[in-house]
């Protein structure tokens, strides 16, 4: 089953790996990082991992420009 955002699907194990990633980075990078390059590097890592095809790509721009301000918000000094 995919996750739906304003149709937008993302399938579960990307979404996934997404917030592991996420939650990895440091917090400095978090809370500094422009919104679009933090974007840009959670989708370049998830590349890594998994592979992504334009749509996956363009869908995970897409969901996690709705979900930036959560993430920063979870930021936490390590």
């Amino acid at each position: 089953m995919r996750a739906v955002l304003n149709n937008i699907l993302i399938d579960p194990p990307i979404l996934r790996l997404l917030w592991s990633i996420a939650s990895s980075i440091h917090y400095q990078d978090l809370l500094n990082l422009p919104d679009a390059e933090l974007s840009q590097r959670i989708i370049q890592e998830i590349s890594c991992r998994l592979p992504l095809d334009a749509e996956q790509c363009g869908n995970l721009n897409v969901y996690l420009n709705t979900k930036i301000m959560l993430i920063r918000d979870l930021a936490e000094p390590a």
